[in-house]
This record gives structure tokens, C-alpha cells and sequence, in this order.
């Protein structure tokens, strides 16, 4: 069944039309152009440099004014410093490298939750390992979750444990991958009031185009975020943002250092430190530039609804009430810590243990087939984020029916599961004498 209703911008935000529109006119521009000189001077200079006949074949590049204006305008969405250090990459792994690098480097240890995203921590745990670091981990999801703690009570758990650890390093995230929307500025603000911290990285990666973001009055020395969820630009772009004056000098000599030694190896963001020089005759690898002009739209799209932001907070948690109820009727349970900490990404659990033993893939594959896709976790456990626009009509019965559908499925397929595994085993006896 095609899609009816894509609640999975957490994983992969759909692209809006300006993105995708951007995305086409490239592809046109190389299958024309190549690498020829018009094309070099477009990334160099953007569209504006352009003679106007190329202008006129390719309008929908017209979001791309070259290197300097892009990272100017992901400043602005992020509320960075104009002068903040901002790097882009083609995956997010490099850069988180280099986050870990700069807490190992300038701090001791490094306090931290259960709530930050698994495979960054194992990067943090091997370039602590590296450099002979603590990490020291706090104990967070479960007394969210399940005691529904508020900012209070959470901020005195951590400051006891930030107290006994002796850690000079913070790693948090801003809004986890199941929704848990932390208050971090006010966080980091009451450790420091105790220790200030060495060094400061904040996840936000779920949080750019889904919350406000005032990385100029935040606590973060080092952001981490992308282009290709919340902000829509459809194909993978990741960002580091440094805001901070203190620190932006460190990140930027490290970054540059660790570009030219090899240990910071991605192509795009060699590519894009030397288009910012103004150099790019000198690249020895075929790099894939299309993020870029695709995530030049989204941004300028993001920022042309910039005043919108709060209104579109306000109706991701009403449409969060209303998936709640609609769900709650077909037996799912809303996973909500609280509201504190709520965002525009809903967790739902499957009241029934029939649902719950479902695999999580399959999970996933039952609502794809009746129009819903979503992302599915072992236990029964669904996240759906939350449009920035009020549901319609078919919208809610799409949901409904798909909730309850997907349950029955998932019932009758446990009940098979089991008969099969408990029916009685045939025995195949010898033929006896008929009398």
C-alpha cells in the first residue's frame, strides 16, 4: 500500500518541494555541464555569479549564493554568532569523532547519561579509552520514563552525581531519539554553578528545524546536528557548530589540523574547508556535492518560516494528544516523560503482550503495509514525530485504522506462532491385522 501518512522525520525527513526542486536542477546542471568552469564558479560564487542565461535554465538553484552565504544562513537557523565556527560533512560519524577528540583533549572526565545515542558513546568510550579519560554515566531514561520526574527533580539527580564524579566534561543531548526534549541550557547552568565544565558538546541533532535553537545564549561549545531530519533537505548533511568565543579558535585549529593529518577523513568537509579558502582546483577525490544545494533550500525554506516556530511547537503537541487518544482506542499506551520534557516525537507501547512479542522490523512492515510508516522497537514499541500541521480528517482515520489493524495482525500471528509450536506431533503407527 503507498504511503498515507510518514511519521519517521526522526530517521529521515521527507523533502519539502523547494529541496527537492533544487535537487532536480542540479542533477540537470552536471548532466549538462560536468565539472566544467560554470559549474566551478557556481560552487565557488553561487547562482549569483552566473551569466543570466544559466540563471535562467537552472531558477531552482537560486538558494545556493556559494560557501559563505550557506554556513551564514545555517548560523541563523541554528542562532549561532555570525562569527561561529560551523563544519559540514557527509556523515555524522567524522564529526562526532572530532567532538570526542576535543573532550579528551581539554578535559579529565566526562559526565553523561543513558540518554545520549548509543553509537556516539562508543566513540566517546574510544577516544576515551585513546587518551586515558573517564567517562562517568548517570542513570536518566528510567526515572523520566517511568517515575515522570520533572526539570527539578532530574537536575538534582545529576548535580548529585556531577558533585561525586569529579568530571570537568559534559556530553547531553538536546532532544533524544525517543523524544526526551532536555533542558539543557538550564542543566549545564546549574553543574556550573558547583564546577564550570572544561568543554560542553551538545546532541542536537533531533532538535535543528524541530525546536528553537539559540546556540549564541547556549551552553555548548560544540553542537552537533544535521540537515537531513527535521530541516528536510532529504539527503545526508551533517553539521558541527562551535558559537562559543572561548573555544570556536580550539575547534577550528583541531578541525584543520586533524583535515590535513588524515585523521579527520571525510570528503565533503575537506571539500567545503578548502571552498571557504576559495581553492578548489587543487581536490584529489570526486566528492558528492548535491547535499549541498538540496540543504541550501531547506535551510532558506526553514528560515522563511523562522516566526513560525513556536506555533509549530504548539500543534506537533496537540497533534501528539490527539495520536495519543486515536492510538489508546486500538491498545497503545502513550510513553510520555513529563511535560518538561516532551517534544514533537511520541513513543506508543502495545498494551497487549501478543503485540509486544512481535519483532520490531516486522512491527514496521505492518504499518508500512496499511499506509503509515513509523519506526518500530522491540517490545512493542513505536515513535512516531509529529507533523508540524493539524491532522485531517483522513489523516486521524488513517491512523486509527492502521493502529488497530496492526494490532489484530500481530494477534493472529502470535496465536499461529504458538499453535504451531504447541499442536499435538503425529505418530505414525504400523499397520495391524483389520478384524
Amino acid at each position: 500500500m503507498p504511503t498515507e501518512l510518514y511519521l519517521d522525520t526522526a530517521r529521515l525527513g521527507l523533502m519539502p518541494p523547494r529541496a527537492r526542486r533544487a535537487h532536480h536542477d542540479f542533477v540537470r546542471l552536471i548532466s549538462r555541464e560536468g565539472a566544467s568552469a560554470a559549474v566551478v564558479e557556481f560552487l565557488r560564487s553561487g547562482f549569483d555569479s552566473w551569466p543570466a542565461a544559466f540563471r535562467r535554465r537552472h531558477p531552482d538553484l537560486g538558494d545556493w549564493r556559494g560557501i559563505g552565504p550557506f554556513l551564514q544562513a545555517i548560523r541563523a537557523l541554528t542562532g549561532a554568532p555570525p562569527v561561529a565556527e560551523v563544519l559540514l560533512s557527509g556523515h555524522s560519524a567524522p564529526l562526532m569523532g572530532l567532538a570526542a577528540r576535543l573532550l579528551c583533549r581539554t578535559c579529565r572526565a566526562v559526565f553523561h547519561t543513558d540518554l545520549e545515542w548509543p553509537p556516539y558513546l562508543e566513540i566517546l568510550r574510544a577516544e576515551a579509552a585513546r587518551f586515558g579519560r573517564r567517562l562517568v554515566g548517570m542513570k536518566a531514561r528510567e526515572v523520566l520514563l517511568r517515575d515522570r520526574a520533572d526539570a527539578g527533580e532530574l537536575i538534582a539527580r545529576l548535580m548529585r552525581g556531577y558533585r561525586t564524579s569529579d568530571a570537568d566534561g559534559l556530553f547531553f543531548t538536546e532532544v533524544t531519539h525517543d523524544g526526551i526534549h532536555l533542558p539543557v541550557r538550564r542543566l549545564v547552568s546549574s553543574l556550573s554553578a558547583f564546577r564550570a565544565p572544561r568543554f560542553v558538546v551538545v546532541d542536537a541533532a533531533q532538535a535543528l528545524g524541530h525546536t528553537p535553537l539559540d546556540l549564541a545564549m547556549g551552553p555548548g561549545d560544540l553542537y552537533l546536528a544535521g540537515c537531513h531530519k527535521w530541516v528536510g533537505s532529504g539527503l545526508p548533511l551533517s553539521l558541527a557548530v562551535a558559537p562559543r568565543r572561548r573555544t570556536r579558535g580550539l575547534v577550528r585549529e583541531l578541525a584543520d589540523s586533524l583535515i590535513v593529518s588524515g585523521r579527520l577523513d571525510d570528503p565533503l568537509l575537506r571539500f567545503t574547508r578548502t571552498l571557504s579558502t576559495g581553492d578548489i582546483e587543487d581536490q584529489g577525490e570526486t566528492v558528492n556535492l548535491a547535499p549541498l544545494f538540496s540543504a541550501s533550500a531547506a535551510v532558506s525554506g526553514q528560515l522563511g518560516q523562522a516566526d513560525l516556530a513556536a506555533r509549530r511547537i504548539e500543534q506537533r503537541t496537540e497533534n501528539g494528544r490527539i495520536l495519543s487518544l486515536v492510538a489508546g482506542e486500538a491498545g497503545w499506551s502513550p510513553v510520555v516523560p513529563h511535560e518538561d520534557f516532551q517534544s514533537g516525537i511520541l513513543m506508543l507501547r502495545a498494551v497487549s503482550n501478543e503485540v509486544s512479542r512481535t519483532e520490531a522490523d516486522h512491527l514496521r512492515r505492518l504499518f508500512g503495509a496499511h499506509g503509515v510508516i513509523l519506526t518500530a522497537y522491540p517490545g512493542g514499541l513505536v515513535r512516531a514525530s509529529l507533523p508540524d500541521a493539524a491532522w485531517a480528517e483522513d489523516q486521524i482515520g488513517a491512523i486509527r485504522s492502521a493502529f488497530t489493524r496492526v494490532r489484530s495482525e500481530a494477534a493472529r500471528r502470535d496465536s499461529e506462532r504458538w499453535w504451531r509450536g504447541t499442536r499435538p506431533i503425529g505418530i505414525a503407527l504400523a499397520p495391524g491385522p483389520v478384524v
